[in-house]
């Protein structure tokens, strides 16, 4: 017989909720939790919800991990990102901004006198008064005194799933995450759960994914991090079962790796990290991107097999960066490989693994013949992954460039705060939406890309995800507007009635 979980319904307050964060009676870093990455928009329509006691607070969802019928450990699985928000203007001195829908708060005060006396009619009952209150510009401790225990007062439900397995709270951030606006890196670590907690430790202790690499503190927020991680592990030990999409890879991993594989790859990291210090070395570190660090570890274990000291694959790092990025191999760069745009295709790892292992062993003055990559590093590519050379030339400054025309185009039409950081993860999701379509159609055009690009910017926007939507479009359309901000309008009508019509069906 199935075992059924079992959950109970509490009522509280929204400051003993927050205070209990805060004493951490209660935790929002579950493993597979993502790190905070809501806007000043969403925290700002938060807590006008909150002060004003008008709009109903979704119930908050525990998980009481439990041994010997003691709580151990009490984990927010859904509301983390409502958590951290509260907690921000309550604790953290956060600001209200004008990006808020409603900034005005009316409310009854104690009506007062000229030298601040609480007025009372003839009965002696105390006087009050409506007042309105801007809420731009203020913080938790600017609130007047009734606004503050409105804040702190204001009503919460916490659903509480009992008796929890560290699994079991891992399947049910995935399950109340899956509508949710989770990236694709964000969400692919729910199906993680085995090694969730030793990708979080590896992500927090290393100082080569901090210090040695380009990756970025908004990658870190945005997954990443994490999916790097991953990735190296699979290169490493699992490249003949290679999954490009991350959360098919997360779910293998899950059911194949070990906990030894994972730390290898943090004794590579940690090694490598000596040769990589982006202060004193930064062309080095920059080669450390987020598509090409699972290249590197993947050549540096090859390189490992040679039984010879760490210090001359820190030596041929620099001269890499300095003579070698335009040598040829087979005809061809480091950097035209580089610039093709099947990035995570099986086919194009390998060969920039086989190329770099090539150089290296040319450095080394080791004869090419007399080492090979292991055999189980070869094998067939997928269906899909085709090396194509579109442009001759192109240096890996002009790849890395941001192509400022979109990023305008999204800022225009999404949110005038999107940076370049959020345009390459919205590139990153949208070539993990394209798996799941035809390849062959007319809308993923280059000329096409603007509006699918504003689609995911959109999808963050407003916390939603494009999953089912994305698929269920491409196969009812094959063309697009030329109008490019016309078919994002298009496109995001046509995603509105698809969610709404889900609802219905509801």
């Amino acid at each position: 017989m199935r075992k059924k979980r079992k959950y109970i319904i509490e009522n509280t307050c929204v400051g003993m909720y927050l205070s209990d964060v805060h004493n951490e009676k209660i935790r929002i870093d579950q493993a597979v939790q993502r790190a905070f990455c809501s806007n000043n928009e969403f925290i700002n329509n938060l807590v006008y919800s909150v002060v004003s006691n008008e709009i109903y607070i979704p119930n908050i969802i525990l998980a009481d991990e439990n041994e010997d019928d003691k709580i151990i450990k009490s984990y927010a699985v859904d509301g983390g990102q409502r958590t951290v928000a509260l907690g921000k203007f309550m604790y953290e001195g956060y600001r209200i901004t004008k990006t808020i829908r409603e900034p005005i708060i009316v409310y009854d005060k104690r009506k007062t006198d000229e030298n601040g006396n609480v007025v009372r009619d003839d009965d002696g009952e105390i006087i009050w008064e409506e007042v309105e209150y801007d809420l731009r510009g203020k913080t938790y401790d600017d609130l007047p005194d009734e606004l503050k225990e409105s804040f702190y007062k204001c009503p919460l439900g916490l659903t509480i799933y009992q008796n929890t397995k560290p699994s079991e709270t891992t399947d049910l951030v995935g399950i109340y995450n899956i509508q949710s606006g989770m990236n694709v890196s964000q969400k692919s670590l729910t199906y993680l759960g085995n090694f969730a907690e030793e990708v979080k430790r590896i992500k927090e202790d290393s100082d080569f994914l901090k210090d040695g690499t380009a990756l970025t503190e908004s990658d870190k927020k945005k997954g990443i991090w994490e999916r790097v991680i991953s990735e190296c592990v699979m290169a490493v030990n699992h490249f003949e079962n290679w999954k490009k999409d991350p959360k098919k890879m997360c779910d293998y991993l899950n059911t194949n790796a070990t906990k030894n594989e994972y730390l290898k790859i943090e004794d590579y990291f940690n090694r490598l990290a000596l040769y990589s210090d982006k202060l004193e070395n930064k062309k080095v570190s920059d080669l450390f991107t987020s598509k090409d660090t699972l290249v590197w570890i993947k050549a540096f274990d090859n390189f490992t097999k040679l039984h010879i000291s760490d210090d001359k694959f820190g030596e041929f790092l620099n001269v890499f960066v300095k003579d070698m990025m335009n040598k040829e191999v087979d005809g061809i760069t480091w950097n035209e490989l580089d610039a093709d745009k099947h990035t995570k295709d099986t086919g194009i790892i390998q060969k920039k693994v086989e190329h770099l292992t090539y150089l290296l062993l040319d450095y080394l003055h080791i004869d090419t013949g007399d080492y090979t990559v292991e055999k189980n590093d070869v094998m067939e590519t997928e269906s899909n992954d085709v090396v194509t050379d579109k442009e001759e030339n192109i240096n890996v400054e002009e790849e890395n460039t941001v192509d400022n025309d979109v990023l305008g185009f999204l800022k225009e039409n999404i949110s005038p705060d999107i940076t370049e950081e959020d345009l390459k993860a919205y590139e990153e999701d949208l070539d993990v939406y394209s798996l799941d379509v035809d390849n062959n159609t007319l809308l993923l055009d280059k000329e096409n890309r603007k509006s699918l690009l504003a689609m995911v910017a959109y999808s963050y926007q407003n916390d939603v995800s494009l999953d089912e939507w994305f698929v269920d479009f491409f196969k009812r359309n094959d063309s697009y507007l030329f109008d490019q901000k016309q078919n994002y309008e298009s496109m995001k009508k046509d995603f509105e009635e698809f969610t709404q019509k889900g609802k219905n069906a509801a």
